[in-house]
This record gives C-alpha cells, sequence and structure tokens, in this order.
C-alpha cells in the first residue's frame, strides 16, 4: 500500500456521519481530480435517507463502472459478527439479530429494572439515582435504534475498496481512464439507497456499462467474483486475467437482495473471505473494532486483475 494511501485508513477511516462522509469526499475528490479525472457529484434522498455519491470518468464514454462503498457500518454489540457479501438475504437477516438482539437484553433489563426495582429501594436518592439511569437506557435505546453508533475501524468494509480503486487511477494513462469510470456510492446498507440513486443517474445518461463492486476484498484465503446468471460471461473475462481461477459464485434474486447488485442487471462483485460450511462466502469482524487486518496479497491480486482487464478493454 502507498503512503498517500494510508490517510484513509488513519484520518478518513469511519465514513458514517454526514460531516465525515463530506471530509471524505472533499479528500477523494481532490485526490482523483490531481490524477485528471472529472468529478461529478450527486446526490438526493430515497425515502427519508439522504444521499452523496460521486462519480468519477466520463460514463458516456466508459465500458466499465467500478463501484465503490465508501460509507462504514455502525458499531455491532455482538462479540462475533458474521457478514456475507455475496448473500445480501442471509447477511440482512444475520444483521437483524445482530442489531435487535442486544436491543432486546436492555429492553428487558429496563423493564425489569422499572417495574420492580423502584420498590425495592427505600433510599430516595438511589431511588432517583437508579430513576435517571433508566431514563439514559432509554435514550440510549432509542438512539441507537434510530442512528445507531459509528464503528473507528473499518479497513475491510470498506476502506481497502478505497485504496484499491485510488490505486488503480494512479496507473491508468489517459487513454485508458476513457474506458473506465469509479463511482463512490452512499448508504450501503439495508435498501442500498446509494445504489439505487446511481442506476437512477446512468439510466438518465442511457448509460448501462458494466459494472464491478468491490466488497470486502481485504481478508481471507478465497477470493470470489458473485454474477447474476446475465453476467456470467463478465465474471469469465474478469477471471481469464488471473493465473489461478478465482471461485466463480452465482447470485440468484434472494442472493442480490439487499446488495447493490439487486439495482444492476449487468455486474458483478469482487469479496474475499472464507467459505463457510453452507459455501457461503463469510468475512468475520465487520462492524467491530477488530476490523483492522487487511492481507497484501489479497489486495496486490485485485488491483493487477482490474488494471489486466480495464486495460484489455
Amino acid at each position: 500500500m502507498k503512503a498517500s494511501s494510508e490517510k484513509y485508513i488513519t484520518e478518513r477511516g469511519t465514513r458514517f456521519t454526514r460531516k465525515q462522509k463530506d471530509l471524505f469526499l472533499q479528500e477523494i475528490t481532490q485526490d482523483m481530480e490531481n490524477l485528471g479525472y472529472t468529478s461529478m457529484r450527486f446526490h438526493g434522498k430515497k425515502g427519508f435517507v439522504k444521499v452523496d455519491n460521486v462519480l468519477f470518468g466520463n460514463p458516456k464514454h466508459a465500458k466499465t463502472v467500478l463501484y465503490i462503498p465508501y460509507d462504514t457500518p455502525q458499531k455491532l454489540l455482538w462479540p462475533d459478527p458474521k457478514y456475507y457479501p455475496l448473500n445480501g438475504n442471509r447477511s440482512s437477516m444475520k444483521e437483524v439479530f445482530y442489531v435487535y438482539g442486544p436491543a432486546l437484553v436492555v429492553y428487558m433489563m429496563l423493564l425489569v429494572g422499572t417495574s420492580f426495582l423502584p420498590s425495592l429501594i427505600e433510599d430516595a436518592r438511589l431511588r432517583l439515582g437508579m430513576t435517571v439511569f433508566m431514563y439514559v437506557m432509554i435514550a440510549f435505546l432509542i438512539f441507537y435504534l434510530s442512528r445507531g453508533f459509528m464503528n473507528r475501524n473499518n479497513v475491510n468494509r470498506n476502506t481497502l475498496s478505497i485504496i484499491a480503486a485510488l490505486e488503480l487511477a494512479e496507473r491508468f494513462d489517459k487513454e485508458t481512464r476513457k474506458k473506465v469510470c469509479f463511482l463512490f456510492a452512499d448508504q450501503n446498507k439495508n435498501r442500498y439507497a446509494g445504489a439505487a440513486l446511481a442506476a437512477e443517474e446512468l439510466k438518465k445518461q442511457n448509460r448501462t456499462p458494466g459494472m464491478i463492486c468491490l466488497n470486502c476484498i481485504a481478508t481471507g484465503e478465497n477470493i470470489a467474483i458473485g454474477y447474476p446468471v446475465n453476467s456470467k460471461k463478465l465474471a469469465q473475462e474478469l477471471n481469464r486475467f488471473h493465473k489461478v481461477k478465482w471461485k466463480q459464485m452465482e447470485m440468484d434474486d434472494k442472493k442480490r437482495f439487499q446488495t447493490m447488485m439487486d439495482h444492476f442487471p449487468k455486474a458483478v462483485m469482487i469479496s474475499s473471505g472464507t467459505l463457510d460450511e453452507k459455501g457461503d462466502l463469510c468475512v468475520k469482524h465487520t462492524g467491530t473494532s477488530k476490523d483492522t487486518v487487511y492481507e497484501e496479497e489479497n489486495l496486490k491480486q485485485v488491483i493487477d486483475l482490474l488494471e489486466a482487464y480495464i486495460k484489455a478493454l
């Protein structure tokens, strides 16, 4: 990894609040424009969700778009959460459990506390202190369920995807830059509002280029390409540029549900992780303080393959 890219781990490694996202977008825009890429920042709302995306390059001429999810997940109050980048249905069910499980425990504690404890405490000051504590916990619970808390360490999800895109952008000459766009997308959770807004923007320009999504590429013994049926050819074409073929994993409608792939019919996704007992690609520690580890070889393989593929277009 280049020293110039490390700031996205140290200084801009958390992109959860609007202020953090704005600072990141200013930084990445400056870096990409210094490399000679034009930028187009587009934002809007999907429902009640505010989205702020930025696209680098000219979509009218590009043959492929690299999709980089730049926002970071909320802090999960669970010891060992698992994320399945190529199986959105399974990931969404797990995340409901990880988010609402601890919330339910806190709610039960509050219910017991408000129902029984006051009658057992005779001291008025202690009873007042307990009441204040209960209100604080209620406020905590409301904030946790409505907004969530930011997670400070987000190397694998998805700071390394940002760094991979930036290092690729540095490698391309003037002619190669015409072939590719870099899309840094916001709100990569639930219904993936950032992807939905980006799909609408590309449709306005009558452009449906091939889309390559980078999602959790930093760790794991298996690098895989996820694809829907109508993008199998693109997955196979990408694999031609790697000596040892990456695993190709078909994503049906359920697996694309609640992923960025659900909004792009011609997309594939590159991810890395460990295959679990069900054959799904599993990534651990995202949304926790343990998301600090990355494997240089994984990053190098992804960058080298994409460089070779895009230059050959």
